[in-house]
């Protein structure tokens, strides 16, 4: 069998490198940070998505279920007013953490990876075209949200302008808070998971502002009672939104996999799940080109149609916005099931997992 290398460490990479080392191929990956997990700075931090675990295990070949938990509480703020989730569709929305710690589902992956003689080498950053250019063919890029890959490929992209703070919870609940507000054109979130706090305000394209940041932090303290030591500006990040043909399993000679693929809801930006599935995808890529495309056109397929929708959404004004969001949730208790289903079926990836 071949030496295949991956650009990356996070699901995707793990999960490519994972499927790679069972097929008896001789397995590299290269990852710029010096430790599992991302970007140090903004980790641990909890992530969420429905998942269908037996369906990822199915198609992936791995069991991330040690390290995901049902959701026990989730609200949606809507312009300042509360809406509770029942949360007992029959498909799950779970939550992960995302770092280092040995609770992360990054440090599951790695060590399954390990386990069958992936050669993981940190502090090994891939960031120029030149850097790019000397790697084989038929190299993996899974480099998820960080800008150069994508000035380096020409990928088109959005930038990223987040605002975050994270710290523990006083608490064992895994709950998530979703806020949509006038304070960003997307949405913002805090969450727990494992004993971690996290909160993260972002906006694509435009640069957050401060009174958006003061409000935002203001409405969690009051409204939630969550209050941080110290907030960050998130820099450098990047979303392949930047086009409607974002979506790519091939580029040049380079195979992509996860965020960096476009396998993530415009939309939402829900991306997880389409990383475990075409981790996957990427290492079928090496051996069958055709079939993996084949997967990973089923797989971004509901990006089209959601990229248009973000569009014509963000033309609507706030008067619009309110109260069709308010009036849509407020139906959640009486089509939650039906809801779910849709919503599930709309997030990159979930079709290869049915």
């Amino acid at each position: 069998m071949s030496k295949v290398t991956i650009v990356g460490a996070g699901l995707s990479g793990l999960v490519a490198a994972i499927n790679l080392a069972r097929s008896g191929h001789e397995v590299k990956v290269l990852e710029r940070e010096n430790r599992i997990g991302g970007m140090p700075e903004f980790r641990p931090d909890p992530a969420g998505s429905p998942f269908d675990l037996e369906g990822i295990k199915r198609f992936t070949g791995v069991d991330i279920a040690p390290a995901a938990k049902l959701l026990d509480e989730a609200t949606l703020w809507a312009w300042g007013k509360p809406y509770h989730l029942p949360m007992q569709a029959p498909i799950g929305m779970y939550m992960v953490e995302r770092g280092s710690r040995s609770s992360s589902v990054d440090s599951l992956l790695l060590a399954e990876a390990e386990k069958l003689g992936v050669d993981v080498e940190f502090d090994h950053p891939v960031i120029t075209q030149g850097d790019y250019a000397r790697l084989p063919a038929d190299t993996i890029v899974a480099t998820g949200l960080k800008i150069e890959p994508y000035e380096a490929l020409n990928i088109p992209y959005s930038p990223l302008y987040g605002y975050f703070a994270k710290g523990t919870a006083d608490h064992d609940r895994t709950t998530v808070s979703l806020w949509m507000d006038t304070f960003t054109k997307d949405y913002a979130f805090n969450c727990a998971v494992n004993g971690v706090s996290f909160a993260l305000l972002f906006q694509r394209d435009v640069p957050l502002t401060r009174e958006s940041k003061e409000r935002f932090t203001t409405m969690l303290a009051e409204l939630e009672g969550l209050e941080f030591n110290q907030w960050n500006d998130l820099m450098g990040g990047a979303c392949p939104v930047g086009s409607f043909r974002n979506p790519r399993l091939f580029h040049g000679n380079k195979i992509l996999a996860g965020t960096f693929a476009g396998v993530i809801d415009p939309f939402l930006f829900f991306g997880m799940l389409g990383a475990l599935v075409t981790g996957r995808v990427a290492a079928k890529a090496i051996e069958d080109k055709a079939e993996a495309y084949d997967d990973f056109r089923r797989a971004v397929m509901t990006f089209y149609p959601s990229y248009l929708m973000k569009k014509v959404w963000n033309l609507l004004p706030t008067v619009v916005k309110r109260p069709l969001v308010r009036a849509g949730i407020s139906t959640m208790p009486r089509i939650e099931n039906f809801a779910m289903r849709r919503f599930a079926n709309n997030v990159p990836g979930w079709r290869l997992t049915q």
